[in-house]
């Protein structure tokens, strides 16, 4: 099961939630990805679903940056990478 999946069925279990507050993070789950393409089968509708969605993208992409630069030598352009279309300069100063 995809993390997506996961994150629903522990909502369904959840106790204690009101009908509308499981409505709502079920939401977020299902949008955070923002668009089908990306696996969200719906788009986000509240403010909450589009800061996750944006929050969920600046962690994949530091973690992209930080890979390149580990496999990078100081004061170099790392190979292209094609999550970032683009190389990625690794600072001589950590």
């Amino acid at each position: 099961m995809g993390h997506i999946a996961i994150g629903l069925r522990v909502i369904e279990y959840m106790e204690g939630l009101d009908v509308e507050k499981k409505l709502l993070l079920q939401h977020i789950i299902l949008s955070h990805h923002q668009t089908p393409e990306w696996g969200s089968p719906k788009r986000p509708m509240i403010k909450e679903a589009e800061l996750l969605h944006h929050l969920d993208m600046i962690d994949s992409r530091m973690y992209d940056f930080e890979k390149a630069a580990a496999q990078t030598e100081a004061g170099t352009l790392s190979a292209r990478v094609h999550t970032l279309e683009r190389k990625v300069y690794r600072p001589i100063i950590d």
